[in-house]
């Protein structure tokens, strides 16, 4: 169905390659879990499932886009597509794997280069270890004696499986100690003096002691000074390359977690708004509506965990562009039932005209409590409607062949008006105290595309 070497994990191995301290967590702790190979996220939602409403952190790696995406709706953060080419940007507490029987080795050492204090849960081809002919299985079989480890064997547990195979599997627990990590501080512990009878009856002992407490204080404020221009020059940096408003490098460097967990969130914050930027650059917005770019940013919160490389932007551009017709398609139609909304047999909405129907986009439409008057008294679109009333110049521009950019949209030609009758590309429009909006197609054979457009792309129209 997917890959050769796609085999689920089955429930009862899972439960035994969870490691004693998720299904306890301590409450001020937060660990970082990755499943590389995720499969069918069997392993994923176990650990989900034991550890709710715990602080544990869930991540995945996956190659097939179909599988990618139902991770996604899961709320598992995808960071990468393939395992083997992940370049290491977080450190895991744990990684729990069943990688493809057919290199599985390769996975395990992957997994031990990217590991730092981290606990290493790795289903094997048992001839991976028992059979140690090549270099890679060689290098497995001495991480796993050099290093604090147990080994496992499940034999047969995939014989009666979702899918099958009578490979003996060896289940691998090792855990990778490291003495220091790259957030450790670099600086040596100054010697301490202590204050006793003995330094304070010696005045050149207590002149000493005093010119020290001086100077440690001189060099606590210049540390001070020093690191907190170190993150106003990284707010700078990383606000010039990212559009998240939420990017707030100061509260993320002063929080109570740790400094390794402080650095995921800042990293994982950043990428986002990268991703964000590139998608503004590009003017992607001028093919979205307001439901589209609901959807949109929740797919680049979800890239925010993906690496930022030239493979993966140029994947990005064009996954885009691929899919704007798909996105313009979906702006007629929810333009369509914005239009359609306000009509007789609404039960909905209280009020409804006979100018408006059900079943196709008349001439002239009504929208109400979409005008509201400013202070000023001049006409002004309620904040929340304009995007709305955006969609239906965007839908229009697809059919038209225009630009969003270039034509003069409904808001503008309603708040730039002196008068409450005004023409915007597509409508004649009015407004009315009462909250109302009439707008009315200037093209009749625009108008009739339209219709035909949303009908057709609903199934309500046969193909002809």
């Amino acid at each position: 169905m997917f890959h050769k070497d796609f085999y689920p994990t089955p429930i009862d191995v899972v439960r035994s390659m969870i490691p004693t301290e998720l299904f306890s967590p301590k409450m001020w702790v937060s660990y970082k879990v990755l499943e590389p190979s995720a499969w069918k996220w069997d392993i994923l939602d176990y650990i989900n499932w034991i550890t709710k409403y715990k602080k544990v952190r869930l991540y995945a790696i996956e190659q097939s886009p179909e599988l990618q995406s139902i991770l996604k709706e899961k709320q598992y953060k995808v960071v990468h597509d393939d395992f083997l080419t992940y370049e290491k940007e977080m450190s895991f507490d744990f990684i729990i794997m069943n990688p493809p029987f057919s290199n599985g080795d390769e996975h395990f050492i992957k997994a031990w280069e990217i590991s730092d204090n981290t606990t290493i849960v790795c289903l094997l081809n048992s001839e991976t270890i028992n059979n140690p002919y090549s270099e890679k299985r060689k290098l497995v079989k001495k991480i796993i004696e050099d290093n604090q480890w147990e080994v496992i064997d499940l034999w047969q547990c995939f014989r009666w499986s979702e899918r099958t195979t009578g490979v003996n599997v060896s289940m691998v627990k090792v855990t990778k100690k490291v003495e220091k990590t790259g957030f450790e501080w670099d600086l040596q512990e100054d010697s301490k003096v202590n204050i006793n009878e003995d330094v304070v009856s010696n005045e050149i002992a207590t002149l000493d002691l005093i010119g020290n407490m001086i100077n440690d204080f001189e060099r606590v404020k210049q540390l001070f000074i020093d690191g907190t221009r170190a993150l106003q020059k990284a707010d700078r940096i990383s606000k010039s390359i990212s559009n998240n408003y939420w990017l707030k490098v100061f509260e993320i460097a002063w929080n109570e977690w740790s400094l390794q967990d402080r650095y995921d969130i800042f990293l994982s914050e950043l990428k986002y708004g990268i991703w964000n930027k590139i998608a503004k650059e590009i003017n992607i917005e001028k093919y979205m509506t307001s439901a589209t770019r609901q959807n949109f940013q929740s797919y680049i919160r979800e890239q925010g965990n993906v690496a930022i490389s030239k493979d993966n932007i140029q994947k990005f551009v064009s996954l885009i562009f691929t899919n704007r017709w798909w996105i313009m398609e979906q702006a007629i139609q929810e333009c369509f039932d914005h239009m359609t909304k306000f009509h007789d047999h609404n039960r909905i909405h209280i009020e409804w005209w006979k100018t408006n129907d059900c079943w196709k986009v008349n001439r002239k439409v009504i929208f109400p409590y979409w005008y509201e008057p400013s202070w000023t008294w001049e006409p002004r679109i309620a904040y929340k409607h304009k995007w709305i009333l955006d969609d239906i110049d965007k839908a229009m521009c697809f059919l038209d062949g225009k630009q969003f950019e270039n034509v003069k949209t409904i808001v503008q030609s309603i708040e730039e008006s002196s008068d409450n009758l005004c023409y915007s590309e597509f409508f004649k429009i009015r407004y009315f105290k009462k909250g109302t909006i009439h707008i009315e197609f200037i093209d009749t054979e625009l108008w009739n595309r339209f219709n035909k457009q949303a009908c057709q792309w609903k199934w309500w129209l046969p193909p002809a």
